[in-house]
């Protein structure tokens, strides 16, 4: 049974609800909802929870709500999540980003059924190397965040996709990251990396704008980066069918003829030629 509550200027959940067993959809986005009542607990049906948009802050009640597989809580007031948020044994799909979390609890981890992890926009320093126990997840975005570094039990984490880790404080990726065989796109852009070493040969979209590169190994189907790597992108390497240049899709060879005009230039003192910024992507 699907309830739908969205957009409708609620600052509480309806009372009307309680113990509804039957709900097991309960939509309640873009409202300004604040907390979460005691009497939450009596939809013991509920598996699908939307509450992003609002103004909530404790969400402790969730973690006595085990029927729960979807939580979706972007855009609130969190600071941190319940200890016992690993009471949620079927939770497959958890959304929380942009909110202020700085830490995520050791029980987290036992969230062993997640396959989507959304994180980012918080303040989180860390992710705890049992992150590897999250075996079944497909994506994880961690993006703008303060992550100093990544760790090795992501290597772990073998069914995942997609990862996104970027506008962090990343100077190096851990070498686990081989180990992701079935990833495909890695967007690391806008953190402090200047070597990108071996990656999994499964990746087909690597974003590494904004980063210091001065070595990479990659082999990749679409590589994005900015206007102060062109160079050093033209000379990695690997097989691009397609680059990206701040957004704007570029031919490969054009990169690499245009690196080579700018190397004798700059053995003859001239001016070195800019990339080009035309054929935008939406």
């Amino acid at each position: 049974m699907l309830v739908n509550y969205k957009e409708r200027k609620l600052t509480s959940i309806p009372e009307e609800i309680l113990g509804n067993k039957l709900i097991t959809n309960l939509n309640l986005e873009d409202n300004q909802i604040t907390y979460l009542p005691v009497w939450f607990t009596s939809l013991t049906g509920l598996k699908v929870l939307y509450l992003s948009n609002n103004q909530i802050s404790d969400i402790s009640l969730l973690a006595k709500m085990p029927s729960l597989e979807l939580i979706y809580m972007n855009h609130n007031k969190i600071r941190k999540l319940p200890e016992d948020i690993g009471n949620l044994k079927q939770l497959r799909r958890l959304y929380l980003g942009h909110n202020q979390l700085e830490y995520l609890p050791d029980s987290f981890y036992e969230l062993t059924e997640l396959r989507m992890l959304i994180l980012k926009a918080n303040k989180l320093t860390s992710l705890d190397d049992k992150i590897g126990q999250l075996k079944h997840l497909v994506n994880l975005d961690a993006g703008k965040n303060q992550l100093s570094e990544l760790p090795a039990g992501i290597g772990q984490c073998r069914e995942l996709k997609q990862l996104k880790v970027n506008r962090n404080k990343l100077a190096s990726l851990p070498w686990q990251m081989k180990d992701l065989d079935a990833l495909e796109d890695l967007n690391v852009a806008r953190n402090q990396l200047t070597t990108i070493g071996s990656l999994p040969a499964t990746i087909k979209v690597l974003h590494i704008e904004g980063n210091p590169v001065q070595h990479a190994d990659v082999r990749v189907d679409k590589l994005t980066f900015d206007q102060t790597q062109a160079d050093q992108v033209a000379r990695l390497g690997g097989t691009h069918e397609q680059v990206s240049l701040e957004g704007r899709i570029i031919s490969p060879a054009m990169l690499e003829a245009i690196a080579r005009r700018n190397e004798w230039n700059e053995r003859h003192g001239l001016k070195k030629e800019k990339y080009p910024e035309e054929d935008d992507e939406d």
